[in-house]
């Protein structure tokens, strides 16, 4: 199971982070955890987690080799269904690691198998409520992220958003909007 992100207010602002949680049958075979710091929104966390995983599941091979086939879960969508797709969007860096290390790892056998699976949240599931915990401790670690594009687009749109609103609020009111 892997699972990725939490973000919590700490000092006065939001700090997100991720992490993962891998098994063998019902084994607990790794953790990792990642600290993104307060420039860096959920959905970045959820792509480093989804990367975080898929490489400690990679390195897990070295050492056992017939465990051959990684299945990563999460609990949100948008990072499953963008991970693999590498094209311009927010989180592109993150997904074009994930696809170069996913590529490079299947090419190495035939029987290489990696399966992305969605996972409700907040449902008592093992290794998504762990990741979760982990995730939240992340949050305390200092951050190892710049400003990510993602933060950035929310930065803008609230600033657009505000400006807007102070400006319908300042402006006189005419006709059928007065």
């Amino acid at each position: 199971m892997i699972r990725f992100t939490l973000s919590r207010v700490h000092h006065c602002f939001q700090r997100v982070g991720a992490a993962a949680v891998g098994y063998i049958s019902q084994d607990e075979v790794f953790t990792a955890q990642l600290g993104l710091g307060g420039k860096a929104e959920v959905y970045d966390a959820e792509l480093t987690g989804l990367l975080i995983g898929l490489r400690r599941a990679q390195s897990l091979n070295l050492t056992n080799p017939t465990a051959n086939h990684i299945i990563l879960y999460s609990d949100n969508s948008a990072a499953l269904s963008t991970i693999c797709d590498p094209k311009p969007r927010k989180g592109q860096i993150l997904c074009h690691n994930f696809y170069k290390n996913a590529i490079k790892w299947l090419n190495q056998s035939t029987t290489h198998r990696i399966t992305l699976a969605w996972c409700p949240g907040h449902s008592n599931i093992c290794g998504n409520e762990r990741a979760n915990k982990l995730a939240k401790a992340a949050t305390e670690q200092p951050g190892t992220t710049d400003t990510t594009i993602t933060y950035m687009l929310r930065q803008i749109r609230e600033h657009v958003t505000q400006a807007w609103i102070q400006v319908w609020k300042n402006h006189p009111q005419q006709g059928r909007y007065a």
